[in-house]
């Protein structure tokens, strides 16, 4: 499986989001990760991270072009019942 990421390196991505799934759980017991088949993947079965609940609603909007990378956040942000925080893996200053 070929994984695109805005890291220049695969490893540090991992490391960024495991870093960032251990810290939250520091203070939070609900963390809820929204992805897609690849994600969960990703997150799950490689990384075992510790997310309560792992929802698949990214599968819904594949068809969009990747210039539009805002779209999982706001498909996203629209299914939220509660408040929340959204935490992503963007690399800071990532040129899309």
């Amino acid at each position: 499986m070929k994984i695109s990421t805005p890291w220049c390196d695969v490893d540090y991505f991992f490391t960024t989001w495991i870093l960032s799934c251990l810290r939250l759980h520091l203070y939070h017991a609900n963390i809820e990760l929204e992805t897609d088949d690849c994600g969960f993947h990703i997150m799950s079965d490689l990384l075992e991270l510790p997310y309560m609940k792992i929802g698949l609603s990214l599968n819904q909007i594949r068809n969009f072009t990747p210039s539009i990378w805002t779209m999982g956040k706001i498909y996203t942000y629209a299914k939220q019942k509660e408040p929340f925080i959204h935490v992503d893996g963007d690399k800071p200053n990532a040129n899309y």
